[in-house]
């Protein structure tokens, strides 16, 4: 069982990410809002899932904010599918990119 982190402020794709890693027995805890994370709140997690495309603060801002401090494995899950977009996210140190949310089984 892994404790995983998931920031996205869509609360309709925070529920299915939440059941679906629920149901294969991981501990899930959600933000809705990125700025509310801090470094401090992301250090007992065994891995974060943050999305890209949020109104408040984008998950390559998250990223940017919190890396240095922050050393489990970050993924980004997004609709976002361009290679400048992949690029930019592993350069600003994701472990992986997850381009297609929909992929999740329900």
């Amino acid at each position: 069982m892994a404790k995983i982190f998931v920031v996205d402020d869509d609360p309709d794709m925070l529920a299915l990410i939440c059941a679906a890693l629920q149901r294969d027995g991981h501990q899930v805890d959600t933000e809705a809002d990125p700025t509310a994370v801090t470094p401090k709140r992301c250090r007992f997690y065994d891995l974060l899932l943050f999305d890209i495309m949020m109104p408040k603060e984008d998950g390559f801002s998250l990223i940017r904010r919190i890396r240095t401090e922050v050393d489990c494995p970050i993924l980004f899950l997004t609709a976002k599918t361009g290679d400048a977009a992949l690029v930019q996210g592993l350069g600003l140190g994701a472990d992986d990119y997850i381009k297609n949310r929909s992929a999740l089984p329900s």
